[in-house]
């Protein structure tokens, strides 16, 4: 965990098993997993009010080049309802393109909104990916998708997390995406 002085980021090991990604290690070993529980609880417990972010190699949701992982999706999912805990963003790599989701769901109680990005398109931009067009999928929208170059960053204060995706294919830097969550409420804009 970095925890920052606006957010925390969990980045979690989910290549265990090459296919669409897990948290537990061989034999059924759950450390992982009851290490991101605790590490959830001690935020709640000693009331932090930042950012949290959550990344991973594997995506939970992916319209284009490799597969998601809804097994990775539902572990962490009960991490998060056990520790009271809800992430304003969910980063990924592993498809080498650029795609985000919006969920819109009850997790640790509350009805929350959480951008999922994939951004594995900074050096290798070779996937092919399914045209974003708002799509309902379930309890997302696909919002974004981009087969191309880019990279993202991160600006945290204590009231907001903007996530902007920079697209550069061709060697031309142009913004193509910007999602904000609202720290308190976890609405997405």
């Amino acid at each position: 965990m970095l925890s920052a002085p606006f957010a925390n980021i969990i980045g979690l090991y989910s290549n265990i098993a090459e296919g669409p990604g897990n948290l537990l290690g061989a034999n059924g070993d759950d450390r992982q997993i009851k290490w991101l529980t605790k590490t959830l609880t001690s935020l709640k417990q000693s009331g932090d009010r930042k950012a949290l972010v959550i990344a991973t190699h594997h995506p939970p949701y992916s319209s284009g080049g490799h597969s998601p992982s809804k097994d990775m999706l539902a572990q962490i999912d009960k991490a998060c309802d056990d520790a009271g805990v809800v992430p304003h963003a969910m980063l990924a790599g592993h498809s080498h393109n650029y795609q985000r989701y919006t969920r819109t769901t009850t997790l640790a109680g509350a009805q929350v909104q959480i951008p999922y990005l994939v951004a594995g398109c900074s050096g290798h931009a070779e996937s092919v990916v399914t045209a974003a067009t708002g799509q309902q999928m379930g309890e997302t929208i696909f919002e974004k998708s981009l087969k191309g170059f880019g990279y993202l960053t991160m600006t945290a204060t204590a009231a907001q997390l903007a996530i902007e995706v920079v697209e550069t294919t061709n060697g031309v830097k142009r913004p193509f995406d910007k999602v904000t969550v609202d720290i308190a409420s976890h609405g997405v804009t």
